[in-house]
C-alpha cells in the first residue's frame, strides 16, 4: 500500500535520487523505495496464501531481520539510494517497528505457547 501511495506522490521520475516527496507527510520516498515497498508487500501476501504456518513464521523472521538491518543502516545513513535520510526519521522508525512486529509474530509469541 505504501508503495502505491508513494508512486502517486513521486511518479516515475527521479527513480533513485533523493527527493522531497513524502508519504503521509512522514516517510520520505522515491521510485526505487516505492518498488521495494511493493515487493515486500507482495512477498508477505504470497507467503500468507501459499506457505504453511511454519513457513510463514520463517518468512516473517527473515523479513523482520532484513527490516532490522535496514533500520540500523538507515539510522547510520547508508540508504541514500532509497531516499532515506540518516538519523531518526519516519522511514527508520517504521522499519524498526515492522522489524520488531515481524520478530514478535514470526517468533510465535502470539501463539500463546500452543504447539502445532
Amino acid at each position: 500500500m505504501l508503495g502505491i501511495i508513494g508512486f502517486i506522490q513521486t511518479g516515475f521520475t527521479n527513480y533513485t535520487e533523493m527527493t522531497d516527496h513524502y508519504i503521509l507527510g512522514l516517510l520520505q520516498t522515491n521510485g526505487f523505495h516505492n518498488t521495494v515497498y511493493i515487493l515486500a508487500g507482495l512477498m508477505w501476501l504470497l507467503g500468507a496464501f501459499t506457505l504453511t504456518p511454519a513457513g510463514n513464521q520463517g518468512l516473517n523472521i527473515a523479513l523482520a531481520g532484513v527490516l532490522l538491518l535496514l533500520a540500523v543502516l538507515g539510522f547510520l545513513g547508508y540508504w541514500g539510494l532509497l531516499s532515506i535520510s540518516a538519523g531518526i526519521n519516519g522511514n527508520n522508525i517504521l522499519h524498526l517497528i515492522l522489524a520488531i512486529t515481524g520478530l514478535f509474530i514470526g517468533g510465535g509469541l502470539l501463539s500463546g505457547g500452543a504447539s502445532e
